[in-house]
């Protein structure tokens, strides 16, 4: 740690995707740096060549809203070891056995030599407590041994805190034995865009796509298993109000793409479910604005930047109440409702409640709540939040 007043400030992000592609990690890091940046914080991310759909496909070196970004193949991602001796910090985002795992055995040997070089920050954004049953058993197996044993051993020994992006996930990592004065919480944020009059804006695509969509339901993220979309696709399929289903986000998991195809079709829902990719900035946020409601069941989220994105566009929120922090953002009939993840049946009757009753006061007090309390979480906030602890920890 520096003594006197940090001189330089630079940062050094290790994360296995980022930009272009566009999912919760990827963009809360996007829009928290690059403000950074414009603070004058020196930021290199370091990550993968790859998509979600592709590998080896982006540049090896390039610079984007002034954070510069270092990409290798994946093999040479997971054996990532070399940092500029001069960063300020080390900044970690999941939790894998490569390369994070041996970064911190690293950095631990260092320190015990007494040559640490930076501060270092863990961001598990539930990578440390992640829901087992979606890995193979096998990678499950060793993957929960190594985070129960020298994962956690090392996260208390070798880094200086460890960032929560929730309450959820702070009690979380509590539970496996992080040190409680390790941790810090310091939520995700939204968008500039967000405060704006959105339905003044949009391009002229979305606004036609939008029209085509007649009225819809939507729900936004990575198209992966996790987040369970198919019990909104049987929610639509059981409902009264024959309202459409959209969904906003990259393919992660082609086969569970597969799969909810094949899923539509049997359910003869093709005119029906919309699957539109990932959008940004005010497209994504004209799609919200102009949805019934967001329908959210993932089995699991350390935060959910997607809800709070339809909260600030007013949307009625019906949410996985078992879905690790999502029934800490929405609270049972006060600001959305929230529904047992696989029980689809329960979810379109909640979806029918809301557009049945669109116009009463029950529904446009959850709208105005949700509205207001959004937009108290703007990235800028989170951004000035990040730096202040920076500072205030590299200056101590």
């Amino acid at each position: 740690m520096k003594t006197s007043q940090t001189t330089h400030k630079k940062i050094a992000i290790v994360v296995k995707y980022f930009y272009p592609v566009a999912a919760g990690i990827e963009s809360s890091l996007l829009e928290t740096k690059s403000l950074l940046a414009k603070k004058g914080w020196d930021i290199t991310v370091h990550t993968t060549n790859n998509t979600y759909e592709k590998n080896g496909i982006l540049p090896e070196r390039e610079t984007y809203r002034g954070i510069k970004i270092h990409r290798y193949s994946t093999m040479s991602f997971i054996f990532l070891h070399s940092f500029d001796s001069d960063i300020d910090i080390l900044s970690l985002h999941n939790f894998n056995i490569l390369p994070h795992v041996a970064i911190l055995m690293r950095n631990y040997i260092n320190k015990l030599r007494g040559k640490k070089k930076y501060f270092v920050l863990l961001t598990p954004h539930g990578g440390v407590t992640p829901d087992w049953k979606f890995f193979n058993p096998l990678q499950a197996f060793i993957k929960k041994i190594t985070h129960r044993t020298i994962g956690i051993s090392l996260i208390n020994a070798s880094t200086d805190y460890v960032r929560a992006v929730s309450e959820w996930e702070k009690n979380e990592l509590i539970k496996i034995g992080v040190k409680k004065d390790k941790i810090i919480t310091i939520t995700n944020g939204l968008e500039n865009e967000a405060t704006l009059n959105i339905s003044k804006l949009g391009s002229d695509e979305i606004k036609k796509k939008v029209t085509s969509f007649g009225k819809y339901a939507i729900q936004v993220g990575r198209v992966s298993r996790i987040k369970n979309i198919e019990t909104a696709i049987l929610a639509i399929s059981k409902m009264k109000n024959k309202i459409n289903l959209v969904v906003v986000g990259p393919v992660q998991d082609q086969k569970y793409m597969s799969y909810l195809e094949e899923l539509v079709s049997s359910l003869k829902l093709e005119d029906r479910v919309f699957f539109i990719g990932p959008l940004y900035g005010v497209d994504k946020l004209y799609v919200m604005l102009n949805a019934q409601c967001m329908i959210h069941m993932s089995h699991l989220e350390s935060f959910c930047t997607a809800v709070l994105e339809g909260m600030s566009q007013k949307l009625v929120c019906v949410v996985s109440k078992n879905g690790g922090a999502l029934p800490f953002l929405i609270k049972n009939n006060i600001n959305g409702y929230t529904v047992n993840d696989n029980d689809y049946s329960k979810v379109a009757k909640k979806v029918d409640f809301i557009i049945d009753n669109k116009k009463t006061k029950i529904i446009t007090d959850i709208e105005n709540t949700n509205r207001i309390y959004a937009l108290s979480k703007s990235w800028n906030r989170i951004a000035d939040q990040m730096s202040d602890f920076y500072l205030t920890k590299l200056n101590t």
